[in-house]
């Protein structure tokens, strides 16, 4: 009689009855269905070399089993571990660790609508992906006021936290850290230049500069482009514009600086007599240091006129400098006689009438009388 194995002889039976069966020594079932090596303590089903403690083998893959498995699944094609379980329950594989069996666990619930694939850490589901293949970490559903990560297999994504969210670091070079693109064309940046930021088109951008506390134009890499960027266009325009110093236009020098703009009126007031305006409200442009004014006194009563013409008032005392006079012209009018005119006396913001040919103070005219006047000054 022919024996696979160990014949009779050479198997030990220490215990046997109709139910169990104790053997010491191999044991092969049918070649190599099932071989237990007695020497290393190892099972192997479909071979009868076993690598670990249980070798499932289906042919050879050409890879020594991991020395740290203890159980190796082998096939020379695809190959899987498949657990089969009822509709509506859960399977997974799960780890010991803190001294809990389930510390860690891979799971595959069906028993609700998610038909999700869950993985915990520490006994607490860290992430998921859900059956329309979205991933989820530190959530089980969207949610934008929930903590976590959620990423739509659409290619959206949100991430929420109470805290800033995103850190990216580009080390050693400088260039972009976010590329955004259109139908696979480029169409903008974000990246860094030293120690700038910086956010461009596919031709220029815009940079902020720690150093100079300024916002900079510049090229698609972060450098500088001097006059290479507008702000705003002819159909798309910015409402306001907020200054608190001034604006260099058209150069970089010192003439070139706009300090100040501003619209308003002032209260005229007179001397050389006694004078009862029905309007006493001006008006004036100021840009830079020069100022523009205008006004009309209406009909105005006169009276005890002596001395020069003056409307005083002015909503800005004129420049000291030598010769820096401002003038003004005086037309439609009947309240000073014989004059078209005259001058701001400099370091002062008073308007002296000046009589017709002469450098002579023009006089108030008694009675009912008009002024209409409108001039120009520099400021200090």
């Amino acid at each position: 009689m022919t024996y696979v194995g160990k014949s009779p002889a050479d198997i030990i039976a220490t215990a046997v009855d109709t139910t169990t069966g104790t053997f010491s020594g191999d044991l092969t079932v049918d070649t190599n269905t099932l071989y237990v090596d007695s020497a290393n303590n190892r099972v192997g089903v479909g071979t009868v070399s076993p690598d670990r403690l249980l070798h499932i083998y289906e042919g050879n893959s050409g890879i020594a089993p991991n020395t740290s498995a203890h159980l190796t699944l082998e096939s020379d094609g695809a190959n899987f571990f498949n657990i089969l379980k009822p509709n509506g329950t859960v399977g997974g594989i799960s780890f010991s660790g803190n001294s809990t069996n389930a510390d860690g666990r891979i799971t595959y619930d069906d028993s609700g609508a998610s038909r999700a694939m869950q993985f915990y850490t520490a006994s607490t589901e860290a992430m998921r992906i859900d059956s329309s293949q979205n991933f989820l970490v530190g959530k089980t559903a969207e949610s934008g006021n929930t903590a976590g990560h959620f990423f739509s297999s659409s290619g959206y994504q949100r991430s929420t936290r109470n805290g800033g969210i995103h850190i990216m670091n580009r080390i050693t070079t400088d260039g972009s850290i976010i590329d955004f693109q259109k139908d696979g064309s480029a169409v903008g940046s974000i990246g860094t230049n030293g120690t700038r930021f910086y956010l461009a088109g596919s031709g220029r951008g815009l940079a902020v500069d720690e150093s100079a506390y300024s916002v900079l134009p510049v090229t698609t890499t972060g450098a500088n482009s001097d006059g290479g960027v507008g702000l705003g266009s002819a159909s798309a325009r910015f409402s306001n514009l907020y200054l608190s110093g001034g604006a260099y236009i058209g150069g970089t020098g010192s003439a070139n600086y706009l300090d100040d703009y501003e619209e308003g009126t002032w209260t005229a007031g007179f001397s050389g007599a006694t004078v009862s305006a029905t309007n006493t409200t001006a008006y004036y442009t100021k840009i830079g240091r020069q100022v523009f004014f205008n006004y009309y006194t209406d009909a105005m009563t006169i009276s005890s006129a002596s001395g020069g013409a003056v409307i005083n008032g002015l909503p800005f005392a004129a420049s000291n400098a030598d010769g820096n006079y401002g003038l003004f012209t005086f037309v439609h009018g009947t309240a000073v006689s014989n004059s078209k005119g005259g001058f701001i006396t400099k370091g002062t913001n008073v308007m002296t009438f000046i009589t017709d040919n002469t450098n002579s103070a023009a006089t108030y005219v008694n009675g009912t009388g008009y002024a209409m006047v409108a001039g120009f000054y520099f400021t200090a």
